[in-house]
């Protein structure tokens, strides 16, 4: 097991040391440092919690609150910093998903094939 875990934090450090994560990170600070993007945001995630919140009581939600959140959508979809986040986001998580696809595969190889041909099952007694 403390081999595991002394490879487990070694990998931990060359992910940490990689560019997608610096790139992620990097990204981050940006958006944090943006006090417009971070209320934007905000502000969205609980439009979002105010609508799905009428929708579960079966409450009408208000064409103004459908255009507000609307509007934020567009904000997170088009603003700079925003969608250099969601890039380093999803390059950082490829980079997870082919860590994890090596170690599965490692952990499941593929079954080898017999180049001898299987018997038949025996037919039942009876038939």
């Amino acid at each position: 097991m403390d081999e595991v875990l002394e490879l487990a934090a070694k990998l931990s450090r060359a992910i940490s040391n990689s560019e997608r994560f610096q790139a992620l990170r990097r990204a981050e600070a940006a958006v944090v440092a943006d006090r417009e993007a971070v209320e934007k945001i905000r502000k969205r995630e609980e439009m979002q919690r105010t609508i799905h919140e009428k929708e579960r009581k079966g409450e009408p939600v208000e064409v103004a609150e459908k255009r507000e959140l609307a509007a934020l959508d567009e904000f997170v979809k088009t603003h700079p910093l925003l969608a250099e986040l969601s890039r380093a986001q999803a390059d950082f998580q490829e980079m997870l998903n082919l860590v994890n696809s090596k170690i599965t595969a490692a952990l499941n190889p593929p079954e080898k094939k017999d180049d001898a041909p299987k018997e038949a099952d025996p037919p039942e007694a009876g038939t």
